[in-house]
């Protein structure tokens, strides 16, 4: 079926064309991308950094559209490499939440006048979140509003105007 950024431009009266998506599934806030740790190779250095990077390559000197809608989603693959693999989660969300904020200024810094960044679904309702303990369910909960918080923060301090979020 249709992507979330289909509805919404549909939703907004907007079209929007394949070659306006830049988005990869397993995709983390970094260049790297959660399915290469299960054989998909080929998703190498296909994260928001490099998303992003294509992007405003693509757009060349003269920056990208002003006008546009920018949409900005990232972060679950980031919990949810540190999840498979292990590691710190305190600093997978520091990262995540770094990440996303600097994928932002590039935007920003390129003529970007419209981003919409979302927050995190509650991964704790997901399906993965529903199929654990409930104190891991709970736990994911946590983590979400704590990623969120931390993504709004971040947000806030380096975008005193013109960047909506939440």
């Amino acid at each position: 079926g249709p992507l979330w950024t289909e509805h919404l431009a549909e939703s907004l009266g907007m079209t929007l064309s394949a070659e306006d998506q830049y988005a990869v599934a397993g995709a983390r806030s970094d260049s790297g991308n959660l399915n290469v740790y299960f054989g998909l190779a080929v998703l190498a250095n296909t994260g928001l950094q490099s998303q992003v990077g294509a992007y405003l390559a693509e757009s060349g000197p003269g920056g990208v559209d002003p006008d546009a809608l920018h949409t900005v989603w990232i972060g679950p693959n980031d919990i949810f490499t540190t999840l498979a693999l292990g590691g710190n989660m305190n600093v997978t969300v520091y990262q995540a939440v770094q990440n996303t904020a600097q994928a932002v200024a590039a935007l920003a810094s390129n003529g970007a006048r419209h981003i919409l960044v979302a927050n995190l679904p509650d991964l704790g309702l997901t399906p993965f979140g529903l199929a654990q303990h409930p104190a891991v369910s709970a736990g994911l909960s946590q983590l979400t509003d704590a990623y969120n918080g931390a993504l709004n923060q971040a947000l806030d301090s380096r975008f005193q105007f013109g960047v909506f979020h939440r």
